[in-house]
């Protein structure tokens, strides 16, 4: 029986991403699996039509941060029409991206690496906590003919969506999201449109979708058939679609969702998938459903159940597990305790920053030399000390995923750049971002109900098939520690080190890098280049 590894389009983007989790579904969700009498008949004229909505509210209290509410792009769409797009603009996301050839249930799609224009500091568009450094996206074929589309990785909400409104954007948040590519079920032959809707909130954002039903694909794959998912009718602080990759049928939806039926149609063996984000340097990011890469971890697989959604601190079945202590590693070489108590953590590839409780993150901050917090709530760093050799260790069941300074420290393209720490305090719950996940190796079992961590490195690929058989514990990172965080390779520096009581809130770094977007696509024995 044939199933598929599904390799992600990733692109390290500095725009403002969906930092927190899909808000808790307050209500029944008896009514989100598509009945024959939603339907519309009428396929001559298939627009998005009024809807019966319900609400989608989301998994994780969000802290109350001081940023001011952004406009929203509430202006619904008209049939065929999608706000803010001409056929010609969506150009390259409507190319053939090649998934690079499939073997026993493997394929491989492109890796994209985008970056920001450098920003005046008072030209700052966004708030910080509301920046990206890396978002990771996956390209859809829906419908027939197929519509290209990029939908974001998320294992922090349940629900497929697409088709973002572009136009209340900033300006490059609209450049992208331009890019991304729009669905239209009036132009698929195989789409079925219902009168089902929801407002599917999220801490930073919303849609609000209406129901289809229709084929879609991933790079190369055979098509999956009548898949159900959302297109947006109007969206706020949103600049893309989201491909939700939590649990889904009788747990959070009411319905099959993209993983449920992955497993449902045969395409994988199993509801689980790992991801590997890549560090900044290498950019090597990949996800791999129904199956695991060894080429992209060292060691053994730490075994995490997940915590039950009635015994969680959100009430909701997610990716919960135990993380059993913090340590501190300066760069020359001394560990000391940051905690040793048994935290509830939420693993999230959809949030950009670590969230931590206040005196935890406090301590992280102390630790490595952060300044007081700014009036966002952001501990400000000197840019310098990401070249340091210094790590947080994160540490679960014997494994510890040790996370550069390098790759904690986050740099907002302004001239000159500033820097902040990828740590925030929470005052409610702890969820490892993508500053966390860089440096590890996550395989996420809904089957099994169960996760996997391992220190990430990269040596290459070598990709297993997970089904029921499989014993994970038997599982070993065919990479060396030293091919996974490289911090032998950097260098101190010894004017990076600054006074934790200084409150000015300057950093230091070299001048920012002007747009730009280069795109290596290594399938194979072709290598393609492409500058955008």
């Amino acid at each position: 029986m044939k199933s598929f590894l599904l390799t992600t389009i990733v692109l390290s983007y500095s725009f403002p991403v969906n930092g927190w989790p899909q808000l808790r579904n307050g209500l029944s969700f008896s009514r989100d699996e598509l009945q024959a009498e939603d339907i519309i008949a009428d396929v001559t004229s298939r627009g998005l039509p009024d809807v019966d909505e319900t609400l989608s509210w989301g998994t994780l209290p969000v802290p109350q941060l001081t940023r001011p509410e952004a406009a929203g792009n509430q202006q619904a769409t008209k049939s065929g029409e999608v706000p803010g797009f001409k056929p010609s603009q969506q150009g390259d996301v409507k190319r053939e991206l090649s998934g690079g050839g499939i073997s026993p249930g493997l394929m491989t799609l492109p890796v994209l690496h985008f970056e920001r224009p450098s920003l005046d500091k008072r030209g700052l568009e966004v708030k910080l906590e509301n920046r990206s450094d890396v978002a990771y996206y996956v390209q859809l074929s829906i419908g027939n003919p197929a519509q290209k589309v990029l939908a974001q990785l998320d294992t922090g909400s349940f629900e497929l969506w697409v088709n973002p409104d572009c136009r209340n954007l900033s300006f490059g948040d609209k450049q992208f999201c331009r890019e991304v590519g729009i669905y239209d079920p009036s132009a698929s032959s195989s789409s079925k449109i219902s009168r089902l809707g929801k407002e599917l909130r999220y801490g930073i954002g919303s849609a609000n979708v209406t129901y289809v039903v229709d084929d879609i694909a991933l790079g190369s794959s055979e098509q999956m058939k009548q898949v159900q998912f959302g297109v947006a009718r109007s969206t706020k602080d949103q600049f893309s679609g989201i491909l939700g990759l939590g649990h889904g049928s009788g747990v959070n939806t009411g319905y099959k969702n993209f993983v449920d039926q992955l497993a449902d149609q045969k395409v994988t063996k199993s509801k689980a998938y790992s991801v590997a984000l890549g560090s900044k340097s290498d950019k090597s990011g990949v996800v791999v459903f129904g199956g695991v890469d060894t080429g992209k971890f060292s060691g053994r697989l730490a075994a995490l159940p997940l915590i039950p959604g009635n015994k969680s601190p959100d009430g909701v079945t997610r990716f919960w597990v135990n993380m059993t202590s913090m340590q501190h590693t300066s760069a020359a070489g001394e560990t000391t305790d940051l905690t040793t108590k048994t935290l509830p953590v939420f693993i999230d590839s959809g949030a950009t920053l670590t969230l931590l409780p206040a005196a935890l993150a406090n301590a992280t901050a102390r630790s490595i030399g952060a300044r007081a917090l700014s009036k966002e709530g952001f501990y400000m760093m000197n840019c310098g000390l990401a070249k340091s050799n210094g790590t947080i260790n994160f540490n679960f069941n014997g494994v510890s995923i040790r996370v550069p300074y390098r790759e904690i420290i986050r740099e907002v393209p302004t001239s000159p750049p500033s820097c902040y720490l990828g740590i925030m305090p929470s005052q409610s719950f702890t969820l490892l971002g993508d500053t966390f996940m860089r440096s590890a190796y996550v395989v996420f079992d809904i089957s099994n109900n169960m996760t996997y961590l391992a220190p990430y490195a990269n040596c290459g690929s070598n990709t297993q098939l997970i089904d029921a058989s499989t014993n994970m514990k038997s599982i070993v990172g065919a990479c060396s520690a030293q091919q996974g965080s490289e911090i032998s390779q950097l260098v101190d520096d010894p004017e990076g080190v600054i006074n934790a009581n200084d409150n000015n809130g300057n950093g230091a770094g070299s001048a920012g890098i002007s747009w730009r977007c280069l795109s290596t696509l290594a399938i194979g024995a072709l290598t393609l280049q492409a500058w955008l």
